[in-house]
């Protein structure tokens, strides 16, 4: 029979989740292409998701936004474009640092008043790179769609600790860490379509296989154009399906996400 856990009693388990959010900007929504010239934009964001899924231990789990928050240690997400002509090449990267403890005391009834102090503590650390080019498709006044395709790799590091001190005596430190990765290729789409001169709705689509049985990306919202780049929100799902032995046997990430194209 299948358990249900959530918030902070799933973390071990889940937020390899938020990990995985690898789908990259949308690039300037009117520029036109110039054969021969390289145009770059880079990307900055912050995707704000609701996770959910089952570790291949039979276990259910779901955490918000808000839990993983609490946790986060450090983070990054960004990435970088080129384009010349029809064909573009563009990379994104995740880093994720997050962690927490738990610790508790329990008191003797003994006449030296013993106790027991407990500390368990969990750490997670983890790269999401993407890497892949594209080939212009569509290019009119109403919007763009590129063929895309790459690879899109994940890298896992788990930490759990677990320290018992009896009175001044140490009876147990000890942590273990485990780490993992995969590779996919990646295939897709990834374009925009033109409301007027500033406003227009970005778009992004992959689906792939390898190291995992399934990955599937989808992006979708609007943005503006500035002068100096471009301002999006949108909203992304990540669905993975993975293989026996990776520690989770799917997940879902769902959720908001604000970002900047600066370009250049």
């Amino acid at each position: 029979m299948k358990k249900y856990i959530s918030g902070n009693s799933a973390f071990a388990g889940i937020v390899a989740a938020v990990l995985i959010a690898t789908a990259p900007l949308s690039a300037n929504a009117a520029d036109a292409y110039d054969s021969g010239n390289w145009e770059y934009s880079a990307n900055v964001y912050m995707w704000m998701p609701k996770m959910k899924g089952e570790t291949n231990s039979g276990v259910d789990f779901e955490i918000d936004f808000g839990t993983l928050l609490d946790n986060l240690k450090m983070t990054f997400m960004g990435g970088f474009e080129g384009r010349n002509g029809k064909w573009s090449l563009f990379s994104d990267l995740v880093y994720l640092n997050v962690g927490g403890s738990k610790s508790g005391t329990v008191v003797g009834d003994g006449p030296f008043g013993l106790y027991r102090d407990r500390k368990v503590s969990i750490g997670l650390k983890a790269w999401v790179i993407t890497l892949a080019g594209g080939y212009n498709y569509i290019d009119t006044e109403k919007g763009r769609l590129d063929i895309i395709a790459g690879t899109r790799y994940f890298y896992l590091e788990q930490t759990l600790g677990l320290k018992v001190d009896v009175g001044p005596v140490k009876i147990f430190d000890r942590s273990l860490t485990v780490s993992d990765y995969l590779w996919d290729a990646i295939v897709g789409v990834k374009g925009h379509v033109n409301l007027d001169a500033n406003w227009y709705l970005p778009y992004y689509f992959d689906i792939g296989a390898g190291g995992s049985d399934l990955t599937l990306q989808a992006m979708a919202g609007v943005g503006y154009k500035f002068d100096w780049g471009d301002v999006l929100l949108t909203y992304r799902h990540l669905h993975y399906d993975f293989k026996s032995d990776f520690p989770q046997a799917n997940m879902y990430v769902n959720g908001p996400l604000l970002g900047a194209v600066f370009s250049f």
